[in-house]
Formats: C-alpha cells, sequence, structure tokens
C-alpha cells in the first residue's frame, strides 16, 4: 500500500511540475508574441508606414487567448509589410 502511495505521490508531483513548466511556456509564447508585434511596428514605422501595435487584452480570459490576439496582430501588420515591401 505504502508503494502504491509513493507512486501516486510522484506521479501527481510530476503532473504539478508538467503544468507549472506549460503555464511558463505560453506565458513566454505571449511575451514572444508581443515582442513580435512591437517590433514589426518598429519596421514598418521606419518605412515611413504609421501604424497601431496596440493590441485590447482586457477581454481575454487567458494566456491562449491573449496569444491569438498577438497574433492576429501580427498577422496584420506582417499583411502591411508585405505590402508596402513588395509595392516597391
Amino acid at each position: 500500500m505504502k508503494t502504491i502511495n509513493k507512486v501516486i505521490l510522484s506521479g501527481l508531483s510530476v503532473f504539478a511540475l508538467s503544468t507549472s513548466a506549460f503555464a511558463d511556456n505560453i506565458s513566454d509564447d505571449v511575451r514572444d508574441a508581443r515582442s513580435s508585434v512591437d517590433a514589426l511596428g518598429i519596421q514598418l514605422e521606419s518605412m515611413g508606414v504609421n501604424v497601431n501595435t496596440q493590441v485590447d487584452t482586457s477581454g481575454a480570459l487567458t494566456h491562449t487567448q491573449k496569444l491569438s490576439l498577438y497574433q492576429e496582430k501580427h498577422a496584420e501588420l506582417q499583411g502591411i509589410f508585405n505590402s508596402v515591401h513588395f509595392s516597391s
């Protein structure tokens, strides 16, 4: 019985650690996406294009939703970049 308890506790510990690591990874992904949006905005401004890089995450309840909002903004800015870059 003690062995089973040790196995269960070990399994729960591994689960807790992996869940924490996953949360850190998604937080890192959100930070990376925000940085990418900011960098693309700076690049566009250096090309003479005035863009809004603000992303309203006030309605996002999870990191995944925030990540999605930043990815959408990045895609929008990437489209602007492509049209400006390839039109010249």
